[in-house]
């Protein structure tokens, strides 16, 4: 039903009701319209969701500049836990909803994997072969450089696929996005453990992994952490 529901529709006559508005004046109204939800003491539940790479991180954050952290959650759902996987589906999606006079925000949702795992080939939906989550491992001699595209099933997990594809445990640098933009100080914590528990030289980060991750992990790393911006030219060995 929701595959006919996106083969169907006809995005060239798509008209989108808020491109009159600049993000930033969207926060402004959904900051006003909390604070009503609060007072009426009303449940409301915002997804937002899309096409991986889309930009939902970047709209996700200007929403929510302007909202009371008391009176809504966050709630970012990537690969499903072992607990997740043993229950219903949308078990994981029910337990974050908001209690009345909150509002919850889903950065991704029971939507997610129809939208990511088909493509529009024409007028006909076909399933998307090519997993979004590529990283290029480049083989040094002095070891393991590996560019992330946005470590979406987490930079731990990508970082241990390019030892197990290579047969080589020593990574000299892992550059990219890490995707803990929206990850808790106990996630980063246990992150960076990983990391360094794997031996990585280097860490060089981009775009998602958001300023609060990349402060958490210059602390961490030190001189061995970079910002990897647009344009940066990376010569090996790395200059101490």
């Amino acid at each position: 039903m929701a595959e006919n529901m996106i083969k169907d529709y006809e995005f060239d006559k798509f008209e989108n009701p808020y491109s009159s508005f600049k993000r930033s004046e969207l926060g402004d109204k959904l900051a006003k319209f909390e604070r009503l939800v609060n007072n009426l003491d009303i449940p409301v539940l915002i997804i937002i969701d899309g096409w991986e790479s889309s930009g939902k991180g970047f709209v996700l954050n200007d929403l929510i500049r302007e909202l009371d952290p008391r009176l809504h959650k966050v709630s970012v759902f990537e690969n499903p836990t072992e607990e997740e996987r043993e229950r219903p589906f949308l078990w994981r999606f029910w337990k974050k909803t908001p209690a009345k006079g909150n509002m919850a925000v889903f950065d991704r949702s029971f939507y997610f994997n129809l939208m990511n795992d088909l493509n529009i080939d024409g007028e006909e939906l076909k399933q998307d072969e090519i997993n979004d989550d590529l990283s290029l491992v480049v083989e040094t001699e002095y070891g393991l450089v590996v560019i992330l595209g946005c470590a979406h099933h987490g930079i731990v997990n990508n970082l241990k696929q390019a030892q197990k594809v290579t047969g080589q445990e020593l990574i000299y640098a892992a550059v990219g996005g890490t995707h803990l933009v929206h990850a808790s100080r106990e996630r980063m914590a246990k992150t960076a453990a990983a990391l360094r528990e794997m031996g990585v030289q280097y860490l060089g980060a981009s775009h998602c992994t958001g300023f609060a991750a990349s402060a958490y992990l210059a602390g961490e790393f030190g001189e061995r952490f970079f910002q990897n911006n647009a344009g940066t030219r990376l010569t090996l060995p790395f200059k101490e």
